[in-house]
């Protein structure tokens, strides 16, 4: 992303000088921090962060762009204004500059509004699931696991394998009498041969029931994608929400 860039990067410095620049370490810079920092707490992905990072030396500024007329993003830049605007503004004071600056500039960067859009899309998630799930669920089974229609789904064991899920739940054999022990796994159980032989033994044995519950792997990069598509054609949605 930074070889095939570049280029363009350094055609936005030479048409746009010290502003364009300017623009460019406001984007990099802040959005770098932030990335740095979640990375760091566990809360964000490598390859995400990266992304993003990229992102914001490629796309500094927002795009404004006009496709048959129709100007995109179609609900406009936040705030309507360019935050490096305010400083050639006359008479104001740096208590109200900077605040203001910031506020702007935290939605203007198109870095960020790809990442904002991208976790307002994440938690959108939930709720297609959940909808999923009341059309090919029976009520008997929404009554016994209500939470998980928000984040898994059912799957019969015998198609598991190629699948990219992770169990929701362990199963182990416990006591004399074999009972099946289910137990919740956060971060899920990866699928595994060993793991499809030992459902699968339990479910001939009537065990368990020959469907169980699994969570997709939806790397969030799939939301920074949708994030990006979003901030290009509509805007900044947490803006639009506010």
């Amino acid at each position: 992303m930074i070889i095939i860039g570049s280029p363009f990067v350094a055609y936005d410095l030479y048409t746009g000088g010290s502003s364009h620049l300017i623009r460019l370490l406001a984007s990099v810079i802040p959005i770098y921090v932030v990335m740095y920092l979640l990375f760091r707490m566990g809360t964000f992905g490598g390859a995400d962060a990266k992304a993003l990072i990229v992102l914001s030396y490629i796309i500094p500024v927002y795009p404004k762009l006009t496709f048959s007329s129709i100007k995109f993003p179609v609900n406009g830049t936040p705030f309507g204004i360019d935050p490096f605007s305010l400083f050639f503004l006359e008479g104001q004071s740096l208590a109200v500059l900077i605040p203001s600056f910031v506020l702007i500039n935290l939605f203007s960067l198109f870095a960020f509004t790809t990442f904002f859009n991208g976790l307002i899309i994440f938690i959108i998630i939930p709720f297609g699931i959940l909808t999923y799930n009341l059309f090919s669920l029976s009520k008997e089974e929404m009554k016994k696991d209500p939470i998980l229609m928000f984040f898994g789904h059912k799957c019969k064991i015998s198609d598991l394998n190629g699948k990219h899920v992770r169990l929701v739940h362990s199963y182990k054999e416990g006591g004399k009498d074999g009972t099946v022990i289910r137990k919740f796994k956060r971060g899920g159980v990866k699928i595994d041969d060993d793991m499809l032989s030992g459902l699968e033994k339990l479910c001939k044995n009537n065990k368990i029931d020959e469907s169980v519950w699994v969570s997709a792997l939806l790397p969030f990069m799939i939301s920074i994608t949708f994030g990006f598509i979003t901030a290009i054609i509509f805007g900044n949605l947490m803006f639009a929400l506010m």
